[in-house]
């Protein structure tokens, strides 16, 4: 692929770090790139959202999530990809291009649920599986005026702060 996108990790609060990682993934298969937040879980597995060009329709992007996990070596476990076909349905027929996805893990109802803010469209959707599977929570979420006149994007730049008084 002409382009990828990287993960490493740092031990010694970003002293220093691992080489990088190739994201290993089967949807996105050119130009794979990261923008957004990544969502950590409490056993250390994380989600990350990515972009590029689509092992399907390969002129087009689409957008996927990886759930990984470093092993104890310092290796990564890219354990599943997820295509996000829009976040709207499992079809083409429902296919956008979103490429900027703010991931979220937060308890509810004492499960690890993981929330998804996506750019563009201004969805808010939820996943019970660690990405596995998404439902719609909001639609057209307003994020201000476009940064161009015209543009058809609902929301800019999204995010989730955490305020639980940690300081993390």
């Amino acid at each position: 692929s002409p382009a990828g996108a990287f993960i490493m990790y740092s031990k010694d609060n970003g002293q220093s770090w691992s080489e990088p990682t190739e994201i290993q993934t089967e949807v996105v298969v050119g130009g794979t790139a990261k923008r957004g937040d990544i969502a950590v879980y409490s056993d250390g597995q994380i989600l990350i959202p990515i972009y590029g060009f689509d092992n399907v329709q390969s002129n087009a992007y689409c957008g996927s999530c990886v759930l990984a996990e470093l092993n104890e070596d310092g290796t990564w476990n890219f354990i599943r990809e997820t295509r996000m076909w829009g976040a709207t349905g499992t079809d083409e027929s429902t296919y956008t291009w979103e490429t900027e996805h703010a991931m979220a893990v937060t308890t509810l109802d004492g499960q690890e649920v993981t929330y998804d803010l996506i750019r563009r469209s201004g969805k808010l959707l939820i996943s019970y599986d660690r990405g596995a599977t998404w439902e719609i929570v909001a639609e057209n979420i307003e994020g201000g005026d476009s940064w161009f006149e015209g543009a058809a994007e609902k929301l800019q730049q999204p995010g989730f702060y955490k305020l639980d008084g940690s300081n993390k």
